[in-house]
């Protein structure tokens, strides 16, 4: 609490602020129309199960439901915490973060013609010719990306707390200890991106296409036929107004189209 937490109170509202602010900077030097076409018209003939797939991966990653990050957090939580206007908000400020970067860095990359295929490095690429043009650019430039930086970290402090949280409760093992352990086994799967690009491809598909996809089946299987009804009642929504319509979506609807989309695409990328 005072030290991730405390951190992330601070710097996170930061960096929003300065996405925000070269979003301005976007919208007033870039090209918004070619931008907003880009970005926002749709073009149907491009859905295929593999882009329901990529988008389910990418919505269980960003909100880490998949890697039951939001259960180990949920230990953690008061009991006074409302969960529905939590997750609400979690999912709202998520989207908004990530349509404000992206609107941002596609306002340059169009008006400097660079390739929109350019994958996650193009906040690399469009960033440094955002600030080269802003005076004090160089300053703002450098705390921008060690904002980047510190958003990344604590996101992978977040991840390491599922199995460190595991190995303390179920085999005892004391926090430093668990730490150590679950840093150098993620930095062992980790060395190989350096050196091969097929190889981060791959970790990316087995644990954003397939783990996260399983993992989240699993845990609306338990949280829905699993656990104790009335105590996930009384977790979640004590009053009953919400849970009315939350149980038959975790026991029907999400694991049914968990498995549908998981499956489907699967199926197209490998036969």
């Amino acid at each position: 609490r005072g030290g991730l937490e405390a951190a992330n109170s601070i710097l996170m509202p930061l960096f929003f602020v300065m996405l925000a602010g070269l979003l301005v900077f976007g919208l007033v030097t870039g090209n918004p129309a070619k931008t907003f076409a880009f970005l926002f018209q749709p073009d149907f003939s491009e859905v295929t199960i593999n882009t329901w797939l990529a988008a389910l991966s990418q919505a269980l990653f960003s909100v880490g439901v998949g890697s039951s990050l939001m259960i180990t957090y949920g230990a953690y939580l008061d009991k006074k915490t409302n969960i529905p206007r939590s997750a609400a908000l979690v999912a709202l400020s998520d989207t908004l973060v990530a349509l404000v970067a992206g609107t941002a860095i596609f306002l340059i990359v169009f008006s400097h013609d660079i390739d929109p295929a350019g994958g996650p490095g193009l906040i690399f690429q469009t960033l440094p010719i955002a600030f080269s043009q802003i005076p004090g650019g160089q300053y703002l430039g450098a705390a921008f990306f060690v904002l980047a930086f510190f958003a990344a970290l604590t996101s992978s402090i977040s991840l390491m707390e599922v199995g460190i949280a595991w190995l303390e409760e179920r085999h005892g093992v004391t926090r430093l200890g668990a730490t150590i352990g679950v840093g150098f086994v993620l930095w062992v799967f980790g060395a190989g991106t350096v050196y091969s690009s097929q190889y981060l491809d791959f970790v990316d598909f087995i644990s954003g296409s397939v783990l996260l996809p399983v993992a989240a089946f699993l845990i609306c299987i338990f949280a829905g036929y699993v656990a104790v009804k009335k105590n996930v009642n009384d977790e979640i929504d004590p009053s009953g107004k919400f849970i009315r319509w939350w149980r038959p979506l975790i026991m029907v609807v999400a694991p049914i189209a968990v498995a549908a989309i998981f499956i489907g695409g699967i199926i197209a990328k490998f036969f």
